[in-house]
């Protein structure tokens, strides 16, 4: 997953132009087209803004019901969970009580297994189970998947779409159709209805990400309707074929939410911190090739499970170790120029790749 952090890390934070601004894919029964012109072309057009508007009522709908529900007590969170693979968001709540009851569940089920086999893997005290719970959304009573009609039909032309642009060997033999001045002429002879025009920068890594980010961002207001705990933390979450956990709390929490909501919502968040502060501390004293050696080896660890990386042990993306090269400045550039020069490992390479574009034109 490193490379993939590290590019939605570089979107996120504007380190990296996203692609396909100012164009527009257009969909039709029989072809796919790119383009950088909607000129007397007319159809279904999704923005970041429209869908962002979709997700947005949505969610205040869901909220508002949750609200008017016997469960709006005690509640400790709120995600908004993204999986743009597959075109999907989904949003989970929950409270303390059903905390409490899920967490008891599973501690009685790991002792029953600690007893019968002796398994060191569920010798677990009620309070670690209680951490390991806390947000386990896929164990939460309360996943709401009812956003409305026209977001899910948004979200199936999306993921249609999806699919052909990343599936190299369908996007090889089937790349989008340039739009011609003849294509145009036969795209007016086709209904509307029939003709999808979406906006070639929601198809970045960070595409959906970003519209749920914002949509999180004007939900505040709406979120008050809550009981909300003192730890309350309201946040945009990823599937753990995206990054899942350590993408969630290394990047997209800390995108909606202070340093000090985060610590109180998962203390244990403030204890990795800690850690990675004083591996920052130690490799500052440090030349800065035997830093940039340090932060690599981290990636490699972490891609290869060659040892156990910091940055595993703290939950942490590899965006975390790139970020820490970055902040080296322009006197890293030379020895990363140098380094690529005898370069095998092909990951490595990409970061390297990537280092330079960003200390060059940064």
């Amino acid at each position: 997953m490193g490379l993939y952090e590290i590019e939605m890390g570089r979107l996120l934070d504007g380190q990296k132009e996203h692609k396909g601004i100012g164009q527009y894919y257009i969909v039709t029964p029989e072809e796919y087209l790119l383009t950088d012109s909607l000129e007397d072309v007319n159809g279904i057009h999704y923005t970041m803004a429209n869908i962002e508007e979709m997700l947005y009522q949505g969610c205040r709908q869901n909220i508002q019901k949750f609200a008017a529900s016997n469960h709006n007590q005690a509640v400790y969170t709120f995600s908004i969970f993204v999986d743009s693979s597959n075109g999907m968001y989904l949003l989970y709540l929950n409270n303390h009580s059903y905390w409490q009851q899920v967490s008891q569940h599973y501690f009685n089920d790991y002792t029953k297994s600690y007893k019968e086999t002796g398994n060191e893997l569920y010798n677990r005290s009620l309070e670690q189970v209680q951490i390991q719970m806390k947000f386990a959304a896929g164990a939460f009573p309360f996943r709401l998947d009812d956003l409305g009609d026209e977001i899910d039909t948004a979200l199936d032309a999306y993921r249609q779409l999806n699919e052909q642009i990343n599936d190299h060997e369908e996007y090889m033999n089937n790349p989008p159709t340039e739009l011609t001045p003849d294509k145009r002429q036969q795209l007016q002879q086709l209904d509307t209805d029939s003709i999808t025009i979406i906006d070639a920068i929601l198809m970045n890594y960070d595409g959906m990400y970003a519209v749920a980010i914002r949509a999180l961002e004007r939900l505040q207001t709406d979120l008050k309707q809550l009981d909300q705990t003192d730890d309350f933390i309201a946040y945009v979450c990823s599937s753990n074929g995206e990054g899942g956990e350590i993408l969630t709390w290394t990047t997209l929490a800390r995108k909606s939410n202070s340093i000090d909501r985060i610590y109180l919502a998962k203390p244990e968040e403030e204890k990795y911190d800690i850690e990675i502060e004083q591996v920052r501390s130690q490799q500052a004293i440090r030349r800065v090739e035997d830093q940039l050696n340090y932060w690599i080896g981290e990636i490699k660890n972490n891609a290869y499970n060659l040892e156990e990386s910091i940055l595993y042990h703290c939950n942490k993306s590899d965006y975390l170790a790139y970020t820490e090269i970055l902040n080296l400045g322009k006197d890293v550039l030379p020895i990363l120029e140098k380094a690529l020069q005898f370069e095998d490992d092909r990951l490595v390479i990409e970061v390297y790749e990537m280092l330079l574009e960003d200390l060059r034109y940064g």
